[in-house]
């Protein structure tokens, strides 16, 4: 008969499989917020949208702008309008599609074209954090920065950012999306990571040139 205090074979045997059932229910609890935190802030996405070769996604159940509206190289505006704010809906995404005479990088299409002037104004652009990433599998520029807008006596900040790559075939491609919440940058990230993951370029032939 084992003396107080010592352990059993059996006793010692059940304390492991405990221990190890504890642990597969931490690894479990993990994995879930994991799953959790992976979906705070993803948005259903709409019908493919199509513009020559460009075939992209945008947020459902947004307001999307008639194309016929919409001033070159804008393609496409969708707006959040289930969240508005005094200065109006709180988000808004625009898609921009350009065919370029000749190849360059991103940035450079943006500064030719004045599109990163119209996105972030003519001053001072030194506070802009600009980032290499891609889109569709392409080399691409992921530009984030904060923008001060008045109409009226109503003056207010958004963050903007954008998106931008140059396709083979010199179809340069911007996704911008501006936001009026300043505090929720990590839902932008999301939000603009969703669409991007829904762009590709297709050739004359009908194939997909690249694909994410």
């Amino acid at each position: 008969m084992p003396r107080s205090g010592e352990y059993t074979t059996q006793r010692r045997n059940v304390m492991q499989v405990c221990m190890f059932l504890v642990l597969l229910a931490v690894i479990g609890l993990a994995a879930l917020v994991d799953r959790w935190i992976a979906g705070v802030g993803r948005l259903a996405m709409g019908p493919e949208q199509t513009s020559g070769p460009l075939r992209f996604s945008l947020p459902a159940n947004w307001a999307i702008t008639p194309r016929s509206d919409l001033d070159a190289p804008i393609i496409a505006l969708a707006e959040e309008t289930a969240q508005l704010t005094p200065s109006g809906p709180r988000r808004s995404l625009k898609v921009c599609r350009q065919l370029l005479r000749r190849m360059m990088a991103p940035i450079e299409y943006l500064q030719n074209s004045g599109l990163l002037s119209d996105v972030y104004g003519e001053g001072d652009k030194s506070d802009l954090t600009v980032d290499n990433s891609t889109l569709a599998g392409v080399p691409a520029v992921r530009i984030f920065g904060e923008v001060q807008y008045q109409s009226g006596l109503n003056v207010w900040n958004e963050t903007e950012t954008v998106i931008c790559a140059v396709f083979p075939g010199r179809q340069a491609v911007t996704l911008w999306l501006s936001d009026r919440d300043e505090a929720d940058t990590a839902a932008d990230d999301v939000l603009l990571n969703q669409v991007a993951a829904t762009v590709k370029i297709q050739s004359e032939s009908g194939a997909s040139d690249v694909t994410r």
